[in-house]
Formats: C-alpha cells, sequence, structure tokens
C-alpha cells in the first residue's frame, strides 16, 4: 500500500515535468530550433511556470471567495 501511494505521487510530481519537455521539443523541432535551444526551453519554462503560478492562485482565491459565500442549509454544516 505504501509502494503504490509512493507510486502516485511520484507519478503526479514528474508528469507536468514530461509534458512540458514533449511538447516543446517537439515545437522546437518543427519550427527549426534556433540559435540557443537551452535558451528557448529557459523562456518556455518560465512562461509556463509563472502562468502557471499566477492562474493557481487567483484560480485558489477565488474559490475560497466563492466558498465563503456560499449558504449552506443547517444540515449540511
Amino acid at each position: 500500500d505504501r509502494t503504490r501511494s509512493t507510486l502516485e505521487v511520484e507519478s503526479g510530481s514528474n508528469d507536468p515535468m514530461a509534458v512540458f519537455l514533449t511538447i516543446s521539443l517537439v515545437e522546437l523541432i518543427i519550427l527549426g530550433g534556433g540559435e540557443n535551444i537551452a535558451l528557448e526551453l529557459l523562456q518556455r519554462f518560465i512562461l509556463q511556470i509563472g502562468l502557471g503560478t499566477i492562474f493557481g492562485l487567483a484560480g485558489g482565491y477565488a474559490l475560497v471567495w466563492m466558498i465563503n459565500r456560499v449558504k449552506l442549509e443547517p444540515g449540511l454544516v
């Protein structure tokens, strides 16, 4: 049971990076790359991490705001 939990955490933490690298490298190959592929990958990484952070925080605050304003029936509290 502990091995299963460990594999789930490890898989979930590596999947976003694998998706980022796959999409970025395929796009660079299709577009012909460039002079400095490492710099292009770094720029894309910073953009993706930055946007993910901004949207994640904004979504989290929006959810907290909405949840705190929901009026529930007394039996559901």
